[in-house]
Formats: C-alpha cells, sequence, structure tokens
C-alpha cells in the first residue's frame, strides 16, 4: 500500500512539474514574440523616417555604385554578414540605422554599403 502511494505522489510531482515547464515556455514564447513586434515596429519607424534635408546632406561625392541588400536569417550575424560582402560590420550598422549590432533579427533588410 505505502508503494502505491508513493508512485501516485511522484505522479502528482511529475504533473505539477510539466506544468510549470508548459507555463515557463509558454511565457518566455509570449516575450520572444513581443520582443519580435518591438523590433519590427522599430525597424518601420526608422524606414518611415523622413530624409535629411538637402543642406543637411553629407557633401557632394562622386556617384555610389548601386547598393546591395542582404535579408537577415536565423543565426546570422553583423559580423559574418559583413564578412560576406567585405565591408566593416559598423558600416552595416551606420547604414540601417541599427542602434546594437548585436541585436538584429531574421527578416531584416540591410542596405550593404559600397
Amino acid at each position: 500500500m505505502q508503494q502505491t502511494q508513493q508512485v501516485e505522489q511522484l505522479r502528482r510531482e511529475r504533473a505539477q512539474y510539466d506544468e510549470r515547464v508548459a507555463q515557463e515556455k509558454a511565457d518566455a514564447d509570449a516575450a520572444a514574440a513581443r520582443e519580435a513586434e518591438e523590433a519590427s515596429r522599430a525597424q518601420a519607424e526608422r524606414e518611415a523616417a523622413p530624409a535629411k534635408a538637402p543642406a543637411e546632406a553629407a557633401p557632394a561625392q562622386a556617384p555610389a555604385a548601386a547598393s546591395e541588400t542582404y535579408t537577415v536569417q536565423a543565426g546570422d550575424t553583423l559580423s559574418g554578414i559583413a564578412e560576406k560582402y567585405g565591408v566593416n560590420y559598423m558600416d552595416i550598422a551606420r547604414a540601417n540605422g541599427v542602434e546594437n549590432p548585436d541585436l538584429i533579427y531574421p527578416g531584416q533588410v540591410f542596405t550593404i554599403p559600397g
């Protein structure tokens, strides 16, 4: 009889543990979704920001070559992207208004400076 009670107690404890793990995963998934939404919104705001007025623009230079774009994939890093294109990762960050070069998201489209 005592062994049966111990088994039942272990089953209850396991069920409680499984519920806690499921709730923690749901909470983490919700937090990740909120962060992705915030990043997407911030990117859209940066893209919608008005361009600098001509008086504020950089001095005239020779026409730049057509810039390439790159869409961030899961697992990409800014330094890895920069290495592919032979440019400095901070140049990509500056060209695209990235405030934290360690925080990029899949789906972001970066202009690669020439």
